[in-house]
């Protein structure tokens, strides 16, 4: 754990003063002796780390572990428990369905990247998409589908407002 903090009477002061600025007396103190009363509970049951769990008794202290001995006690009502499954086949079953979710959630994904952009296509790209790209391949140009013109393979749009749909689907 760590070597025990004692608090000087100059460090209370200042302290008081501190907190004193931001909120009254009696919330300094409550918040010094809070803060002493968590250290005396740490050094005296050895623990030294909270859990998320609340404590099934009191219902409203914290559970910390005590990692040597393997329990858990409340800083309220300083109970002892000790948390243990008993139904092993149960939580195998809950640890293959959470498997067995996230793998199909992997599947999914993996579906959805590998679907086509234009449906019906087993390329991903429409005919006319292709022929474009082939003819800015070939030719060194494309013919605007708008009105004819011919305009660069990465040029965005025609003077017609035709949208390139190579540019806009990252092919050039």
């Amino acid at each position: 754990m760590g070597e025990k903090i004692d608090f000087t009477g100059a460090d209370l002061k200042r302290f008081k003063k501190w907190r004193g600025k931001q909120g009254s007396d009696w919330e300094a103190d409550f918040k010094l002796d809070r803060q002493k009363d968590l250290l005396d509970f740490k050094e005296h049951f050895q623990v030294d780390r909270v859990s998320n769990y609340h404590c099934p008794w009191c219902q409203q202290g914290r559970l910390y572990y005590q990692e040597e001995e393997k329990f858990y006690i409340c800083r309220e009502c300083r109970l002892k428990f000790s948390i243990e499954c008993l139904d092993i086949e149960n939580l195998d079953k809950l640890l293959e369905a959470k498997a067995e979710a996230r793998r199909q959630k992997r599947e999914e994904r993996k579906a959805e990247k590998s679907q086509p952009q234009v449906e019906g296509f087993p390329r991903g790209y429409s005919p006319e998409i292709e022929a474009l790209a082939k003819q800015a391949e070939e030719k060194g140009y494309i013919e605007c589908l708008g009105c004819g013109n011919q305009l660069e393979p990465d040029s965005e749009y025609c003077t017609c407002d035709w949208k390139n749909p190579l540019v806009s689907l990252g092919l050039i």
